[in-house]
């Protein structure tokens, strides 16, 4: 069982920024279920590619760009009742 939580990422910055790292977690009456972490690489399938180096092409977001993102969380707690997707920066 899973779950898939969609949304879109939006640079509102008159410049472009790094793409974050999502922490999604999904809650049944306040407690915590499940959780994953996404890098970049692994939210843009098929936006992103890497150099031979290993180095991540499109980490960042243009100027008033957007992408959509659909994030898939194993939830073996049970059914969710809520998710949170938490944005970081390294």
């Amino acid at each position: 069982p899973g779950v898939v939580v969609t949304g879109r990422l939006v640079n509102r910055a008159g410049a472009p920024q790094r793409l974050p790292s999502l922490l999604v977690r999904l809650q049944s009456e306040d407690a915590t279920i499940a959780e994953a972490r996404f890098r970049p690489g692994e939210y843009l399938a098929g936006r992103a590619t890497r150099t031979p180096a290993g180095r991540l092409l499109g980490e960042t977001l243009a100027a008033n760009e957007s992408v959509a993102v659909a994030l898939r969380v194993e939830d073996d707690g049970g059914p969710a009742t809520a998710a949170t997707v938490t944005l970081a920066w390294p």
